[in-house]
């Protein structure tokens, strides 16, 4: 085996952030429990069962039943705080690996290794650069600027983001739970006012204006370059797939970076043409899941069906919707595995399967460097000691 073959890929990746308060459920949960962080987890979010839509007289709609997942599943849905997600991630990287309050300003892909240059003045090196950053991503501009020179990119790749929604974020001040009960309930609330004729209700200066594109990019890599998350796929934030997607592209990634047999050009190409081939299906699933859902926020006649049908959904159709959006849930295949829970089994992740016969491979091959060094020095011994009664 070549010294090339036995290299570890260096990784560069840029960006990699997460939405505001997320709703994290089966889709991550079991990763979670993999990295032996699921009990932290549990005890820094809340269990959600519900999603309570009411209209502009704060009359409820019928609640969506999310509860109904642990049934298909063996897992709840838990609504957490970026910050608190954002630590309790950290403090499983080694800190020296991060680097913040850093801009890109340029990006070498040489062949064999590629190179980035940040607002600093450091320059890193690395086999594999991935664009984790954002749907204004700087690392997919200069890809697609590169293969727009040659005339390798597909012309849906050169059009800009759409947008077919303005968004307005309100924040609150800190609640007291005191004036609001409700806080220190066990179970989220959580709940969502449709309003008619007013536009907002927040003060302005708490309101930010943000445009939601919507897009899934036909190019997610080339040469040793790849992208990951909102830098490849665009979600409306309705369907709250957004973070989950980008979650998933990791592990699959990961998942063939820890299977690469060496990090030659070749080699990588072939596994980022696997993780693309992987995760391009799903994230077209979620982006349709996504636009389905932001059908029932429109003001329109179409909007009016999409939530009659939401909020009269027999339950069979909703139980339909829930196993749909279950399907996609790649593990990470060179970690302990994690017994299967609930009644649904998800769609097989080839890169799981991938990385976990590897992982159990090199797993036997080291019991049996274990089995035979024991025996080696049990022979030592028994040695030893008949020589020790000759003597």
């Amino acid at each position: 085996m070549s010294n090339e073959s036995k290299s570890k890929p260096m990784v560069l990746i840029v960006g990699a952030g997460l939405g505001s308060a997320l709703s994290v459920g089966p889709l991550i949960l079991p990763i979670l429990q993999q990295l032996g962080v699921y009990e932290e987890f549990l005890s820094i979010s809340k269990y959600m069962t519900h999603i309570t839509m009411y209209n502009e007289a704060l009359k409820p709609y019928k609640p969506t039943d999310y509860s109904l997942v642990e049934e298909f599943s063996g897992y709840g849905y838990y609504i957490v705080t970026r910050p608190l997600l954002y630590a309790l991630i950290l403090r499983q990287v080694p800190p020296e690996k991060l680097h913040f309050g850093k801009r890109v300003n340029v990006i070498i892909d040489q062949g064999e290794k590629v190179v980035i240059e940040t607002s600093d003045n450091m320059t890193h090196e690395g086999d594999i650069l991935v664009g984790a950053d954002g749907a204004h991503s700087t690392v997919r501009k200069h890809l697609y600027k590169t293969l727009k020179d040659k005339e390798a990119l597909p012309k849906s790749d050169q059009e800009d983001l759409p947008f077919s929604c303005t968004c307005l974020v309100g924040q609150t001040i800190p609640l007291d739970p005191e004036e609001f009960p409700v806080m220190k309930e066990p179970v989220c609330q959580f709940q969502i006012v449709l309003g008619k004729g007013k536009p907002y209700t927040t003060p302005k200066d708490l309101i930010s204006k943000v445009m939601l594109e919507e897009k899934v990019f036909k190019t997610w890599h080339s040469g040793r370059i790849a992208l990951l998350g909102d830098a490849c796929h665009k979600l409306h934030p309705s369907s709250g797939q957004g973070a989950v997607t980008a979650m998933h592209d990791a592990i699959v990634l990961a998942n063939l970076l820890y299977t690469i047999p060496s990090t030659s050009s070749k080699d990588i190409s072939q596994a980022l043409g696997e993780y693309q081939a992987e995760r391009y299906p799903a994230a077209i699933d979620s982006f349709r899941s996504s636009q389905q859902g932001a059908r029932v926020l429109e003001k329109s006649p179409t909007g009016a069906v999409a939530l009659y049908v939401s909020t009269h959904a027999p339950l069979w159709l909703w139980k339909s919707v829930l196993e749909k959006m279950l399907r996609h849930r790649p593990l990470v295949g060179f970690l302990d595995p994690i017994e299967r829970k609930g009644s649904l089994a998800p769609v097989v992740s080839p890169s799981t399967v991938k990385a976990r016969a590897l992982f159990e491979r090199r797993w036997r091959s080291q019991q049996q460097e274990k089995k035979q060094k024991k025996e080696r020095q049990e022979e030592k011994e028994e040695q030893e000691e008949k020589h020790a009664v000759v003597a």
